[in-house]
Formats: structure tokens, sequence, C-alpha cells
């Protein structure tokens, strides 16, 4: 395969709210080709700041990209 081709796999876990992330990143040429997925299964947590109230948080969510390098 030429050096300018990649396929990449990624993965996170929050080990303390069972989160898992998952995501790959590719590259043909000049070309690079991301998508993200967080949250995996959908779990629901809340979270709070420093004085504030639990804040109900993002259930799954995808995020994809599309990169050139010029």
């Amino acid at each position: 395969m030429p050096d300018n081709f990649g396929l990449q796999l990624k993965s996170g876990y929050d080990y303390t709210l069972g989160i898992v992330n998952l995501g790959a990143d590719y590259t043909l040429g000049k070309f690079c080709f991301s998508l993200n997925v967080n949250n995996l299964f959908n779990t629901r947590y809340d979270r709070s700041g420093m004085d504030a109230p639990l804040i109900p948080q993002q259930g799954r969510w995808f995020m994809a990209s599309i990169g050139v390098k010029l």
C-alpha cells in the first residue's frame, strides 16, 4: 500500500460513568475522512459544575468530517 493510505481506529472509555466512544480516521491521498460516535450505548447521566445543579448530558451523538491537505 502507498504511504498516503491509512485507516486508524480509536476508542475511549470513561470508567466512572461507563461511557464508550468509538471513532475511525481514514486517509486516502490528500483526503482525510473521520467518523466518531460518542456515548455509543446512549448512557443517561448528569454532570454539574462548581455551583451548578445537575445538568442532563447528551445521549449518543455522531460527528463526521472531511479534510484536504493543501
